[in-house]
């Protein structure tokens, strides 16, 4: 992760944290996330996720596969089925 702290939020603060996918490769993702208190930027972040296997090697995302990866991550409601 690669995070710039721009200002510290409160106690009580309402925060939108807002996650983009910035690009999907071979067993890598990179989201981008921003965390705002109203229209100010709190934080700003660049997440490099890997995907791997239950024996812990990388594993490719498939095409089908990309749009689950994300919407687990983000709205699991929303997640197509696996093939």
């Amino acid at each position: 992760m690669k995070i710039e702290f721009r200002q510290p939020a409160r106690v009580d603060d309402i925060l939108t944290i807002e996650t983009k996918t910035a690009v999907i490769s071979g067993a890598r993702a990179i989201l981008l996330q921003t965390i705002r208190r109203g229209t100010d930027v709190l934080v700003e972040a660049r997440v490099e996720c890997a995907l791997v296997d239950r024996d812990g090697r990388p594993r490719r995302f498939r095409r089908s596969g990309d749009c689950c990866f994300v919407h687990k991550m983000l709205e699991p409601e929303k997640c197509c089925k696996p093939v």
